[in-house]
């Protein structure tokens, strides 16, 4: 007996896109999540568009400049209207020395406050300012420099320095090397910072190094989910996300606790979910059985019964992990290949 596709239905579902803030070797998590490995065995693994930037400019139809332009994004989020300007992120971040060089500490995990972020931020602008940059801090985690012209390199995202040597993820590309100059003056007077200094002198990790990301000019949005489920944090990836779907007018609410027994999916034809998962292989074992349980489990059966026609998961393992998958596909009928999106 031949099934037969279900009918097309403004009250179902037409797509899911689940994002599990998962790194490391996707080999790891596909041996701790049966459900996972069986959805794998239908997709590739391709190292191609790694990163939470790429993944939520494919999903709102945001093109890429010379880098994902999500720096325009999250300065408007931030109150800061970017015009037609260009902009990118400067992050402050610890950068500690370690056996497999630097290891990259967001702000936030350090502690800096908002009056150690403006002092820095006074002492660092005439530095930018004489190259014809401007620096906003507008709060202590989140710093940007506008510019008259984008730039011409790219750079990884903080998200992917959890599992790529620093080296790999620093600005690529024509200019690149100028403006590292610019970044190692600017990480010398952070040195030798009296705000660092009094860091120090009471234990805390001192704001040595700063990362350049998401250049580019305000880009327009081709497509736009309705929902995004993710929680209500400022901690990465949630607050990319979250400025991303202020940006395109998105709708925005708390991550359910599962997908099957909310309301918050009804009328809804595609959402984004960024269900809570602590990182680490350890850490995230009792997680990503729940995971397995409450949303992976679920979206199969929900595939089987046409109530959501197509769904894909990412997570961001190095190779990144991205399956795509279609009615067919939940019934195991077709394998689909699929790319890094």
């Amino acid at each position: 007996m031949t099934r037969q596709a279900p009918a097309a239905d403004n009250r179902r579902m037409q797509r899911m896109d689940l994002y599990l803030p998962l790194s490391g070797n996707p080999e790891d998590w596909l041996a701790r999540a049966p459900t996972l490995a069986r959805l794998a065995q239908r997709a590739q693994i391709v190292p191609a568009d790694a990163g939470m930037p790429a993944w939520l400019c494919r999903r709102f139809g945001i093109p890429r400049q010379h880098d994902w332009p999500l720096a325009p994004v999250c300065a408007r989020s931030d109150g800061i209207e970017p015009g037609d300007a260009a902009w990118l992120c400067l992050d402050p971040m610890h950068l500690e020395p370690g056996l497999r060089g630097l290891m990259p500490h967001a702000a936030a995990s350090v502690g800096l406050d908002a009056e150690e972020a403006a002092a820095l931020g006074d002492s660092l602008r005439p530095l930018w300012a004489a190259a014809g940059m401007t620096l906003f801090t507008p709060r202590p985690t989140r710093w940007y420099l506008r510019l008259a012209q984008p730039p011409e390199w790219h750079a990884a995202s903080p998200d992917m320095l959890a599992h790529l040597p620093l080296e790999r993820g620093l600005p690529q590309g024509p200019g690149a090397r100028e403006f590292m100059r610019l970044i190692n003056d600017a990480q010398m007077l952070l040195h030798a910072h009296p705000v660092n200094r009094r860091r120090e002198a009471r234990g805390s990790a001192p704001i040595n190094g700063l990362w350049a990301w998401g250049g580019g000019h305000a880009p327009a949005i081709a497509k736009a989910p309705d929902l995004l489920a993710a929680e209500p944090t400022l901690a990465d990836p949630d607050a990319l996300a979250a400025a991303v779907a202020a940006y395109a007018g998105t709708r925005r609410i708390p991550c359910p606790p599962a997908l099957a027994g909310s309301h918050a999916w009804r009328g809804c034809r595609h959402a984004l979910v960024i269900p809570p998962v602590a990182d680490g292989l350890e850490a995230s074992e009792t997680a990503l059985a729940r995971i397995e349980r409450d949303w992976l489990q679920p979206l199969l059966r929900a595939m089987r019964m046409g109530r959501i026609r197509r769904a894909s998961i990412r997570l961001p393992t190095d190779p990144p992990l991205h399956i795509e998958l279609d009615w067919l596909g939940a019934w195991g009928w077709r394998r689909r290949a699929t790319s890094a999106r």
